[in-house]
């Protein structure tokens, strides 16, 4: 009885734990579904920003090796919307322009979401597929960004947004957010210069910190043709920031000496409500004692309530022409701190256009510097070659012609930079450093001649 008991007990949690597991396989099958679906019926992901290239060296490879991967698609009213494989879907379609109707279904994984999660879907399958130009990254981290706000909004999942667009796109977080400074402020002529590979993901993350004046500049310099290289972008940042200080520190401090004032009239207004709010607070506690007193009674009270209420009215007139004279100031103030703001704003653009128009000349000159070197070189080969030295003595006067002509143009460089600057003690160490070697190179050359 007790073996029977045991074994019918046994076979029922084996149906328990059978029907378990076809539940989760159902409900597998539901939600990834694999269908050979009509062309006609699968629809473009209006969503869909990439490029679609290269359709027909697709077609002739599905045409000769097959699919490699299905189509991703999810149920849209009565048709199919593609999440991935918009190249694998174009290629199957001029297959089938081209008569080769076995194409006309395409086998497709089948997947339920809603609008969020479709599109996110759609965006990693492009970033892990192929590769991406750089305004097509912008673009991702972009849309990724506002998907993932709103399904946080929504859901309430944890973790950041920014790590959740590196996860889907493979970057790190400080690779999405270096295209989320380049998404947001960096200016539209400059994101221009990107698609047109003007200019580098490197520098625009660099110039996207900078104002929008600022970069209108750095924009007619890249016009100008002037190559700009990952340093130099950087120093030019570095120096518009230190002429922006300026500008900030003085902004800063007409602020403070505003908020002080606002402060003081802030003050004068509780000093005020406090001392009226005691003299009525008195007043009320004479009338209280005048109750039930004779009109003769009364008398006495009369003139320490006027007492009084001039004691208030004189406080009023007092608050009125401190608070006037405090409120002049600040008009004064803020009309003064516009004016030095604006004397400020126009120093700072003349000095911005001046570090452009320096950088440029320096690029020009360095440009035309490394032209005379290239000249000089080849110059030096020929002379070289017609003259009877031994190989090693050859090597050694090009090598030194060569790396003195190099050595001209970093000191000339190197003198336009001190201009811009102010010497610390180890860059003036380093100066006197130099000065004695080049005395030392003097003292070689004296020997020579001798």
């Amino acid at each position: 009885m007790a073996k029977n008991f045991m074994k019918s007990n046994a076979v029922t949690k084996l149906e328990n734990i059978k029907n378990e597991v076809q539940k989760v396989e159902l409900k597998e099958q539901e939600q990834f579904k694999i269908e050979p679906i009509h062309i006609d019926n699968i629809i473009r992901n209006e969503k869909n920003f990439y490029e679609i290239v290269d359709i027909e060296t697709l077609a002739n490879d599905i045409k000769e090796n097959g699919l490699h991967h299905n189509i991703v698609v999810r149920k849209k009213d009565d048709k199919y919307e593609l999440l991935s494989g918009e190249r694998r879907y174009q290629a199957h379609r001029l297959l089938v322009e081209q008569g080769y109707k076995q194409y006309i279904f395409i086998p497709c994984k089948i997947e339920n979401l809603d609008d969020i999660d479709s599109e996110i879907v759609l965006i990693q399958s492009n970033a892990q597929s192929r590769e991406l130009t750089e305004i097509e990254k912008l673009k991702q981290v972009e849309r990724l960004t506002e998907l993932h706000s709103l399904k946080k909004k929504k859901d309430g999942t944890k973790g950041t947004i920014r790590g959740f667009v590196a996860k889907d796109i493979g970057l790190k977080p400080t690779q999405v957010q270096r295209y989320t400074t380049i998404n947001q402020k960096l200016i539209p002529k400059l994101k221009e210069l990107i698609e047109t590979e003007e200019l580098t993901i490197a520098n625009a993350s660099e110039f996207a910190t900078l104002t929008e004046e600022q970069q209108n500049l750095v924009y007619d310099l890249i016009k100008n043709k002037i190559d700009i290289t990952k340093s130099e972008a950087n120093r030019i940042k570095k120096q518009f920031k230190e002429v922006e200080e300026e500008k900030e520190l003085l902004s800063k401090e007409y602020s403070e000496k505003i908020k002080l004032l606002e402060n003081e009239n802030k003050e004068k207004d509780i000093k005020l409500k406090d001392a009226t709010e005691n003299i009525n607070k008195k007043i009320l506690e004479v009338r209280e004692e005048m109750e039930g007193k004779s009109e003769k009674e009364q008398e006495a009270y009369i003139d320490e309530l006027k007492k009084f209420e001039d004691e208030k009215k004189a406080l009023e007139i007092q608050y009125k022409d401190e608070k006037n004279e405090l409120e002049n100031a600040l008009e004064n103030l803020k009309k003064e701190n516009e004016k030095i703001i604006s004397q400020v704003e126009k120093e700072v653009k003349i000095k911005s256009e001046k570090i452009m128009k320096d950088f440029e000349e320096e690029k020009k000159h360095l440009k035309s510097e490394n032209k005379e070197i290239k000249l000089e070189n080849e110059r030096l080969k020929k002379e070289l070659e017609s003259k009877e030295f031994s190989d090693k003595e050859k090597r050694a006067i090009y090598e030194t012609k060569i790396t003195l002509m190099k050595l001209k143009s970093d000191v000339t460089r190197v003198t336009s930079l001190l201009k811009n600057i102010s010497l610390d003690e180890e860059m003036k160490k380093d100066i006197d450093l130099i000065q004695g070697l080049f005395k030392i190179l003097e003292s070689t050359v004296n020997i020579h001649e001798k």
